[in-house]
């Protein structure tokens, strides 16, 4: 398949997933980036498209979200994002390719069984952590909402506040995972075809039209439990890719 079109199928299904779901588009699309384009400049493709995603989504459930909660959690992610920059940096791109799997594969379990072995938590250390993981794994491998899911589900948050709140943190997670990246690690994305671009754009916003349409009519259990099996398999072809490469 064209990469073109493997880039619209997978941000399209992603950003309605997100929409619907309050997560998706990290998960979904972030391993046919890292095979389409590679582990650095195809989560930085992301970092970019899934910060415009959630700019957009951020606006339509902005009369929700917990602006304080999202200040102290968004003003930590820079000292998660800032080594992972050098993590990308100093590593085989065949390494990061297992390590971008393993980190989904984490981030799949965490989202899935999370729920059943969370104690309760408060204070401000629990979020200043979720924070800088978020902005760490988020940078490596585009997924910060693990993170901030296991944060959410310690803090009992009312879930219509987790997914208005996971917006804007994923802004901000991916507005700095982009600027560590360029400026840190100086990854660029100037060879990335016009088509890709179009195509990324064209399903995000697309995706973001026909989320809110379905989010009235889609139950959410169903549309989380397809994104993680679209999840499943693209971060074991990621990983099992980068093992194939380091014993080749």
């Amino acid at each position: 398949m064209n990469d073109a079109l493997l880039i619209f199928a997978a941000f399209l299904a992603g950003s309605v997933l997100q929409r619907v779901s309050g997560m998706g588009l990290g998960l979904v699309a972030g391993p046919v980036m890292s095979l389409v384009l590679g582990p650095v400049e195809g989560i930085l493709f992301l970092n970019v498209l899934a910060t415009v995603n959630a700019l957009l989504g951020t606006w339509t459930v902005r009369r929700s979200v917990p602006w304080r909660t999202v200040a102290l959690l968004g003003s930590v992610m820079i000292l998660g994002a800032a080594p992972a920059a050098w993590v990308i940096l100093n590593i085989s791109t065949a390494v990061l390719n297992i390590v971008v799997g393993i980190l989904l594969l984490i981030a799949l379990f965490i989202v899935t069984a999370g729920r059943t072995w969370i104690p309760p938590f408060q204070g401000r250390i629990p979020a200043i952590t979720a924070g800088i993981l978020a902005g760490f794994m988020n940078t490596v491998a585009g997924v910060a909402g693990p993170a901030l899911t296991i944060y959410a589900l310690g803090s009992r948050w009312k879930h219509a506040e987790y997914v208005a709140a996971l917006q804007p943190l994923f802004a901000i997670s991916g507005a700095l995972a982009v600027i560590v990246k360029t400026v840190g690690s100086h990854v660029t994305l100037e060879g990335t075809p016009p088509g890709d671009w179009a195509a990324g754009f064209g399903a995000v916003a697309l995706g973001v039209f026909l989320g809110i349409k379905l989010a009235r009519m889609v139950d959410r259990a169903i549309a989380r439990r397809i994104a993680i099996a679209v999840a499943l398999a693209g971060a074991s072809s990621v990983m099992f890719r980068g093992v194939l490469a380091v014993i080749g």
